[in-house]
């Protein structure tokens, strides 16, 4: 976005209803009540009003997933060469003190400041899990039945 426009009132408060929106669907879909409801929309928005949620996707995308392992042990078995398998083994060990120091310092430190954005970071970690899973399934049913994923398939070259 041009730097101009980055603090545009108009902009900030359509991404702010644009986030209530997509907040409220989340909850619901959730089952979540105890996270944060709408905000006061006669004020200003801020970009740290609405952070707990996102922050909580901060954690959720640092924890530890088995794809690098899997990436990992798939190219020892495809004889992809030790350069490529220990890529994928040290983005494992990354990725482990990556989700120690999002845990540790970030979050903790978010909610050791404001305890009261704790349902909030769950929110966003609970919507981090169920938004991949849905991708996830999505991949798997295009790839089983042998189509494109994408919405719009990219043309033939």
């Amino acid at each position: 976005m041009d730097d101009t426009r980055e603090r545009d009132p108009d902009l900030l408060r359509m991404r702010w209803d644009m986030e209530v929106r997509f907040l409220h669907s989340l909850r619901i879909e959730l089952c979540v009540s105890s996270c944060p409801t709408n905000p006061d929309r006669s004020r200003t928005p801020s970009p740290r009003s609405s952070s707990s949620p996102w922050t909580g996707t901060l954690r959720a995308s640092r924890s530890p997933r088995p794809g690098s392992r899997r990436m990992a042990r798939a190219m020892r078995r495809c004889a992809a060469g030790p350069a490529a398998e220990h890529f994928h083994a040290e983005h494992v060990e990354a990725d482990a003190v990556h989700e120690q120091v999002v845990r540790h310092e970030v979050i903790g430190g978010l909610l050791a400041d404001e305890p009261a954005r704790e349902a909030g970071v769950a929110l966003g970690c609970a919507a981090t899990d169920l938004l991949e899973d849905r991708l996830e399934a999505h991949l798997h049913r295009a790839w089983d039945q042998g189509r494109s994923a994408l919405r719009t398939a990219l043309p033939e070259p």
